[in-house]
């Protein structure tokens, strides 16, 4: 029997201060064997899989792509029973601009995959939110907002997954597939099988177009979202839990800036409707502060003095889906089958509508039964609960991006409904707090 230990001396950023944290660094690895084989296994306690151990391994899942969607997937199934791998280049997930904030309704599908329990210690919420339109706050509402560092819901993810499901570090060259077993070769001559491929492999076309699918565009240059820290001037305070702020004009070609804390820093995310050669692009990235009162003139006087910290990211969006996907073998989740428009806050609902599908609903009866056909394949395509997501994301893209930019006078009535109506229904509820504080000063003005 052949066992191999791999990093026994940490790097150098890992580094050990005490002899306390070097004995539980040792006690909590894991050993690992199978017949006369062995399995790597890195500082941080995950399993690798070596090429001779891989060697005629089969497993039922072989999910592959190692972010949100594919780690998500391969904690849902590491719990269910089948045997599952989950393919990735990255042993350690890289920094991604993308999904940093989450809604309390995407909290509830979390919920509904059984993960939001292991992952609420990586979201910070923010104790409220208020709603700015033309400046002004028109809504505080109780809701919150829950910032997340995308990379470390990949990573709490991931270590959900393991042992029971392996990181295979790597890159996949082609994929066999048919009604029965899927071969997955490796850019390094590794070769295993799978009953099932769950392909989550985002934006990247290289497999599905081996696959004989199709990527088609139908919004190329849909939207750009932009992510930066701000920090209040003069080292004082935001008083903004969190923040919702609506373009101040149709000229500022934007759905609105979203303010929220992650840990004890403040996030920008904002969403704009412009090419990615846009003179402001370039703008913002030389003159911030300029370009953002430019384009929001009053927002400091809803949030104060701030500044910019650190750098900008810019991440532009084209809105894509997938045809003839419906293949033996293999099924694409997230993003992989098709894309959403950040600004409309619905990518991340498609993600995990998906995976929650999928693994809760659609294997446990593709697997009560032999072969992955194609008709099985195309059940979970037509899921009613998917494809009304999937509809959703589309329509609420274009939606968002329409209350932004059209002067039509239908578009500019709706704008103004959004502004106004949240001002009445506020009235009410404002005269019932100024009661109240009456009451608490004289309980005699309440009878």
């Amino acid at each position: 029997m052949v066992l191999q230990l791999l990093d026994a001396v940490p790097p150098a950023r890992q580094r050990i201060q005490n002899p306390l944290t070097l004995s539980r660094q040792f006690a909590a690895l894991s050993l690992v064997f199978s017949g006369s084989e062995g399995i790597f296994l890195n500082w941080a306690g995950r399993p690798r899989v070596t090429a001779q151990f891989m060697r005629d391994t089969e497993y039922d899942v072989a999910v592959v792509g190692g972010g949100l969607a594919g780690s998500a997937a391969a904690a849902m199934i590491g719990r269910s029973g089948l045997t599952a791998c989950l393919i990735d280049p990255h042993r350690d997930y890289p920094a991604d601009f993308r999904c940093e904030a989450l809604t309390q309704g995407q909290l509830d599908l979390l919920a509904a995959a059984g993960l939001l329990d292991q992952t609420r210690a990586v979201m910070t919420a923010s104790n409220g939110l208020w709603i700015a339109r033309r400046g002004r706050i028109v809504e505080r509402r109780d809701s919150c907002l829950y910032g997340i560092h995308h990379r470390q819901l990949v990573m709490r993810l991931r270590d959900l997954a393991s042992p029971r499901v392996p990181l295979v570090e790597g890159n996949i060259a082609a994929i066999e597939n048919g009604p029965h077993r899927q071969v997955l070769r490796l850019t390094d001559g590794r070769s295993f099988s799978a009953r099932l491929v769950v392909l989550a492999t985002g934006g990247n076309v290289r497999l599905r177009r081996a696959l004989g699918m199709t990527q088609t565009e139908y919004s190329p240059v849909h939207s750009v979202s932009l992510g930066f820290d701000v920090v209040p001037a003069a080292n004082g305070r935001f008083s903004v839990p969190a923040l919702t702020y609506h373009a101040e004009s149709t000229a500022a070609r934007m759905a609105y800036l979203s303010l929220f804390p992650i840990g004890s820093t403040m996030r920008a995310n904002l969403f704009v409707y412009r090419g990615v050669h846009d003179p402001w692009l370039k703008q913002l990235q030389r003159h911030p502060r300029a370009a953002l009162t430019g384009l929001m003139p009053n927002l400091q006087n809803v949030i104060g003095d701030y500044e910019i910290a650190g750098p900008i990211q810019v991440r532009p969006i084209g809105l894509y889906e997938v045809s003839n996907a419906v293949q033996p073998g293999v099924v694409l989740v997230g993003d992989a089958f098709g894309n959403s428009c950040p600004a409309a806050g619905t990518g991340c609902d498609k993600l995990l509508v998906d995976v929650e599908r999928l693994c809760n609903h659609h294997l446990p009866h593709w697997f009560a039964t032999e072969g992955i056909p194609a008709a099985k394949i195309r059940s979970f395509y037509d899921d009613p609960v998917k494809t009304a997501r999937d509809a959703r994301s589309r329509t609420h893209a274009f939606y968002t991006r329409a209350v932004a930019v059209n002067d039509d006078l239908k578009w500019r009535a709706i704008r103004l409904a959004k502004g106004v109506v949240p001002r009445l229904l506020a009235l009410p509820l404002a005269a019932a707090r100024s009661a109240s504080r009456r009451a608490t000063v004289d309980p005699g003005i309440a009878a």
